[in-house]
């Protein structure tokens, strides 16, 4: 009987011991190929970081720019508005575009023997052409105010997408 019993705890060691032996030669072999793995991770993570970092240079670049041309669109704007007024001023001799327009119906309608002369023509048809290019510039301000907001909305769902891909943690370089 205690020969029995010994064989069975011997059997029972020896199946133990090579059991751990497996197990340890599995992590071993796990731990040897997770390496690689954990290095293309890192390497992608990096790679994923640095486009970040790319896109919201080249953002932020062509946000100062179309903010820049903004900035000068405006200041256009301004002195174009400036020299309408005085030439419409001029021309039509009131101070209010509104005026212009009504004075501008009352002389066709009334009955003066004089003709308008064609310089107040010509005077009257390029405020007309600069009254156009002022909404041009308008336009295009209201385009680029749209460009600029897309632009950053663009970059505030890539900077999501990377963060929910890199695990939620913050970019040492973003901005708050």
């Amino acid at each position: 009987m205690i020969w029995l019993f010994s064989v069975l705890s011997v059997i029972l060691v020896t199946i133990m011991v090579q059991l751990l032996l497996v197990y340890q030669k599995r992590s071993s072999e796990l731990r040897f190929r997770q390496d690689p793995l954990r290095r293309r991770i890192r390497e992608h993570r990096r790679a994923m970081e640095e486009a970040t970092a790319k896109i919201r240079r080249s953002a932020t670049q062509r946000t100062e720019e179309l903010e820049c041309e903004l900035g000068a669109l405006r200041e256009s704007r301004d002195g174009s508005g400036k020299t309408l007024g005085l030439l419409e001023a001029e021309v039509f001799g009131r101070d209010r575009p509104g005026e212009a327009a009504a004075a501008e119906e009352e002389s066709s309608t009334a009955e003066s023997p004089e003709p308008v002369p064609d310089a107040t023509a010509d005077q009257r048809a390029a405020l007309r052409e600069v009254r156009h290019r002022c909404d041009d510039v308008d336009s295009q301000l209201a385009a680029l105010r749209r460009e600029i907001e897309a632009v950053r909305r663009s970059i505030n769902r890539i900077e999501a997408r990377v963060q929910r891909h890199l695990g939620g943690r913050p970019d040492k370089g973003a901005p708050a």
